[in-house]
């Protein structure tokens, strides 16, 4: 249950970039139209913004729940899953470039966490 949880929180962390990025391409179509002091408040006005501040709120208490039964040295280097899942949504979502060293760097991120998760002592 608690490995279950980390990876919701995961999940809910990397939509929650996506979020944000999709509430930041919207506040730069209509910047001409804002006021440097109406700008804050505009965007955190922005229902984009506030779901995504929700997703990171829940993804918190995912988090907290699962590293009650978990040692944070084998579920924080989980954490790293976010390198794969955001580019991978950046792609499909916002058609961002993803450049070869950055894809090779993704797979050795994703084999680190591969190691840390087969290891031999995972807490709880």
């Amino acid at each position: 249950m608690a490995l279950a949880l980390a990876f919701l929180s995961i999940a809910l962390m990397a939509i929650s970039q996506l979020v944000f990025k999709a509430a930041s391409l919207r506040l730069a179509a209509s910047a001409p139209r804002l006021k440097p002091r109406g700008s804050f408040f505009a965007m955190i006005s922005q229902p984009q913004v506030i779901m995504a501040l929700g997703l990171n709120g829940c993804a918190a208490v995912c988090w907290l729940l699962a590293l009650s039964q978990l040692d944070l040295s084998y579920a924080a280097p989980l954490l790293s899953l976010n390198y794969l899942l955001v580019p991978i949504g950046a792609f499909l979502l916002f058609r961002e470039k993803v450049s070869r060293q950055r894809i090779l760097a993704i797979l050795v991120i994703c084999s680190g966490v591969l190691i840390c998760l087969f290891s031999s002592s995972s807490g709880g």
